[in-house]
């Protein structure tokens, strides 16, 4: 489909590239954060989205929080969900990678942001993902859920740029070479 919506996955992984520990253990995220140096050009970011999309995993871990890091609507993706438990999120998606983009677009959604391992993989595998901003923390966490999975050919991205906060976070932004 032509006019899909562009889809950037946004992420942040350990050194030897895993996005969770042991366990899916996310503890290491909060151990890079520094209060004092903003959100890291987040805002910025979800500012130019319509609509995130990400899996339930990710969804239940974020859902927990506080305060709700969001201000786009939140579809979350799910195979095993028939409802939503908590009220944040505009909506439950179910369906190949495809067919949810079918859906955004049905919604006037043109720039989606992607989040959670599996639907980023998901999205990866069929060649979905056209941008990737990918953060690495300054951890080797020496095991748990790996960022990239196994795909049966090669996907090309384009680096568009690097920025460095503080001392440790490396946000790198790539573009896919169609």
């Amino acid at each position: 489909m032509t006019d899909r919506p562009r889809v950037t996955a946004y992420l942040a992984t350990s050194l030897d590239g895993y996005i969770a520990g042991p366990g899916g253990d996310l503890s290491w995220l909060a151990d890079g954060a520094t209060p004092d140096e903003g959100d890291y050009g987040f805002a910025r970011f979800e500012a130019e989205m319509d609509a995130i999309v990400m899996g339930r995993r990710s969804y239940e871990a974020i859902v927990e929080m506080d305060a709700w890091p969001y201000t786009r609507p939140v579809f979350v993706l799910s195979r095993v969900l028939a409802h939503l438990p908590q009220g944040r999120a505009a909506g439950l998606l179910k369906g190949e990678p495809g067919r949810i983009l079918d859906q955004m677009a049905a919604r006037s959604h043109r720039q989606i942001y992607l989040d959670g391992g599996a639907t980023v993989r998901g999205f990866l595998e069929r060649d979905l993902v056209d941008r990737m901003i990918l953060t690495r923390l300054p951890v080797v966490l020496g095991g748990g859920t790996p960022l990239f999975g196994t795909l049966d050919r090669p996907l090309r991205f384009r680096h568009e740029g690097t920025v460095v906060h503080g001392d440790r976070l490396v946000m790198s932004d790539y573009v896919r070479d169609r």
